[in-house]
């Protein structure tokens, strides 16, 4: 094993650490971003237009990353639906002969929200990189005093 995954560029100019010498002589060029697969309105085509603002932000999206996307987004939602049935539910159920068991809710909750930090952590969406970063990003102004007082 050769050690960690390499980083994009994109992610080493926002945390200061490019270097020249390093570069990629023939970086991958983002050509967009995909389209939403997924309804608006859903629970998974919310978290879709949350991650692919963010990434465009950040100018590490690419059409080549739908599917990778596209499973996070799903896996998102079946951890969410997981969640609600476990709060309605509870976390024990009655089995069949009348025994307490686990609800089999917290296994699929428990499964799906590990796929989601996996597929998190290869898009690079941990808050570990984002504390890292010095970003580039276009940020959003908030400061009042700046604003009426410049």
């Amino acid at each position: 094993m050769r050690g960690p995954p390499p980083k994009p560029d994109a992610i080493k100019i926002a945390q200061g650490t490019m270097r020249s010498n390093r570069q990629r002589k023939n970086p991958p060029v983002a050509s967009g971003c995909p389209r939403c697969p997924f309804t608006i309105t859903s629970i998974a085509g919310r978290k879709w237009k949350e991650i692919t603002q963010g990434l465009k932000r950040l100018g590490l999206i690419d059409s080549i990353d739908q599917t990778h996307i596209e499973g996070l987004c799903r896996q998102y939602q079946l951890a969410k639906q997981a969640d609600k049935l476990i709060a309605k539910d509870g976390i024990t159920i009655e089995g069949s002969i009348g025994s307490i068991v686990a609800n089999p809710a917290c296994n699929v909750s428990a499964k799906a929200w590990a796929a989601v930090r996996q597929y998190g952590n290869d898009l690079g969406l941990n808050h570990l990189s984002r504390q890292r970063m010095e970003s580039t990003a276009t940020k959003v102004e908030d400061d009042i005093e700046s604003k009426y007082l410049a």
